[in-house]
């Protein structure tokens, strides 16, 4: 992807995250901490870059409280959808009010939890909505010595989210999103890409399984909002192997 890229009205959603992933280099970053209103950021120092599939994310150490936040920088997709953001951050609110550790936002104005900036990205210039968030101590699953007991107190901590949830709601949660799994029978067009025969019969029988005994009865199923990419990159490990908190709400809906 490069600058000369323009954005089309023919790109699909995931080709315009490609086009609008966030560019910025070190001293945009620095830039974004000096110039914020919030004196927290003002003097914070930056840490290192956080891994991120679509956005860019730092982790930043606030010089007056000692303490590390993630400045999140988002991509322009998300970027374009305030009520998105808002049904995000209400997620996360709800979670902490129940006691569940995640990122919770950072207000950086008054009642305004998110601020635009025009920034780079793979294509050229876009304005990107920033994010303040409580960093979660601690290490992802991803780089913890798992357990049978590891995994049993991570599909423990999972029905607390999933209930917790179940009493929170918001209109930007029903929305069409690619990686939701209701969406499976879209992957069609793109298994002619995989290079080898047993595997294109293998992706469409999941296919077909999934149409057949999934999607068939999906009216039937409990429904609610989900956080819906609880992997081991974004469910946190304390320093005792137990489960410290989840964070990425990046694909959440109402399932």
């Amino acid at each position: 992807m490069s600058a000369t890229d323009p954005i089309l009205p023919s790109d699909d959603d995931e080709t315009r995250r490609k086009k609008l992933k966030p560019k910025c280099n070190i001293d945009d970053v620095a830039n974004l901490l000096s110039s914020s209103s919030l004196s927290l950021l003002q003097t914070a120092s930056i840490e290192k870059e956080l891994e991120s599939y679509d956005d860019q994310n730092y982790l930043i150490r606030s010089t007056d409280t000692n303490k590390r936040y993630v400045l999140k920088i988002h991509n322009g997709v998300e970027s374009d959808d305030d009520s998105l953001l808002e049904f995000q951050n209400g997620i996360m609110a709800h979670l902490t009010k129940h006691g569940i550790t995640t990122t919770n936002p950072i207000e950086q104005t008054k009642n305004k939890f998110v601020r635009k900036e025009t920034l780079s990205v793979a294509c050229g210039k876009y304005t990107l909505a920033i994010r303040v968030l409580e960093y979660v101590e601690g290490v992802p699953m991803a780089y913890s010595n798992l357990t049978a007991n590891t995994m049993l107190e991570s599909g423990k901590f999972l029905g607390r989210v999933v209930t917790t949830l179940n009493s929170y709601q918001h209109e930007s949660a029903k929305r069409e999103h690619a990686w939701d799994s209701r969406q499976t029978s879209k992957l069609r067009p793109y298994i002619k890409y995989i290079q080898t025969e047993a595997r294109q019969k293998l992706i469409t029988s999941v296919i077909e399984r999934f149409e057949n005994e999934v999607a068939v009865d999906s009216a039937n199923f409990p429904w609610g909002v989900l956080q819906a990419d609880f992997n081991d990159a974004n469910i946190i490990m304390d320093t005792k192997g137990g489960i410290a908190g989840v964070i990425d709400f990046g694909d959440s809906v109402y399932r």
